[in-house]
């Protein structure tokens, strides 16, 4: 609907475009699918309004590595069996409606979470109807540069056990680089080189790799704890600030995709991709410093409203256009036909 337009008003707007910068009291105007302006008090006859008083308005949140398929396994990797064996020995056992259940799932969560962008490493395609992708390990990062294939086109997942050697390789490639912190804790291949990347100067965004790990979709935690792992490693509290964890889950993850002429910040001409934060709740409930705020103590229940887009995909708390209880009722019958199976 190109002639359909929208106008966020007085909410305190983070542009995560420098030269926009905050505005404390600002206005979106939506116009079809993209953002036409940002600034106080916009002019906007006939365009519907949303009230933003008290809420955070933001772009919409940037996953850059998800194996949605596996939403179908939550919070299954523990209990001796750990996360390879299961998704591997499961995986094998999906069919074609399976993978789409839990890809479905996944996507409902990420929506109901604040994320509108998602990289989405479905590597469990054995069919045309449905491709077993490797482990990270030592050595593979030389062994694509020997072979000439690093280069701004080739996405790096985790690199906890690069080599300075092999970080120099990928910054001169021009390499991404996508890390998820809670998967690389919890399945042990150690801290995330997330400083070191970025000191090197690579394109750097966040992830959630796994729910069948990680249990969840909460990019606010993987943000908040992204700043406290860099902040632990150099022993300095300065050393990475919200702002720049907020980034990295923003605009800078966007970027890292090759998308940050299309979303990730609150500029005008990208897509209408933003979130509105309700700070009303008591996790929230003063208003601080708002990149703070969002790093340190949002959670996905304060996530009013999401737009991708320009289509609400969640208002007033709830999904549009997903039923959730459906979508859990299929994902459980999908699960039991896995585990049936096995």
């Amino acid at each position: 609907m190109p002639d359909k337009r929208i106008v966020i008003r007085h909410g305190h707007v983070l542009t995560m475009d420098p030269e926009l910068g905050d505005i404390a009291d600002g206005d979106v105007l939506i116009q079809g699918s993209q953002i036409a302006a940002v600034g106080p008090g916009l002019a906007a006859p006939g365009a519907a309004e949303i009230d933003a008083r008290g809420m955070i308005v933001a772009p919409g949140l940037v996953d850059t590595h998800w194996h949605l398929w596996n939403t179908l396994l939550r919070s299954m990797s523990d209990g001796g069996a750990g996360y390879f064996r299961v998704t591997v020995g499961l995986g094998l056992l999906f069919g074609p409606d399976d993978v789409y259940q839990g890809t479905r799932l996944g996507c409902a969560e990420a929506i109901n979470s604040g994320i509108t962008t998602v990289h989405d490493w479905c590597h469990n395609l054995r069919t045309p109807g449905h491709a077993d992708g490797p482990r990270t390990a030592c050595g593979q990062i030389a062994t694509l540069a020997g072979a000439g294939l690093l280069g701004p086109d080739l996405q790096v997942v985790h690199a906890n056990c690069a080599s300075d050697a092999e970080v120099a390789a990928l910054a001169e490639a021009g390499c991404p680089v996508s890390v998820s912190p809670f998967s690389e804790l919890l399945i042990g291949y150690g801290l995330p080189r997330t400083a070191d990347l970025l000191a090197a100067g690579l394109p750097v965004g966040l992830s959630v790799d796994s729910t069948a790990l990680t249990g969840n979709a909460d990019m606010f935690a993987i943000m908040k704890l992204t700043q406290g792992l860099v902040n632990a490693d150099a022993a300095d509290e300065f050393a990475m600030t919200a702002r720049q964890a907020l980034a990295l889950g923003t605009i800078e993850g966007a970027r890292s995709l090759g998308l940050g002429a299309v979303t990730g910040s609150l500029t005008p001409g990208k897509q209408a991709d933003l979130i509105l934060v309700d700070t009303g709740a008591p996790n929230l409930g003063v208003f601080t410093d708002p990149a703070q705020m969002l790093v340190a103590a949002a959670q996905s229940a304060n996530v009013h409203t999401v737009l991708c887009g320009g289509r609400f995909l969640k208002r007033d708390g709830a999904l549009v256009t997903l039923d959730p209880v459906e979508i859990a009722a299929a994902a459980r019958a999908a699960l039991a036909g896995v585990r049936a199976r096995a």
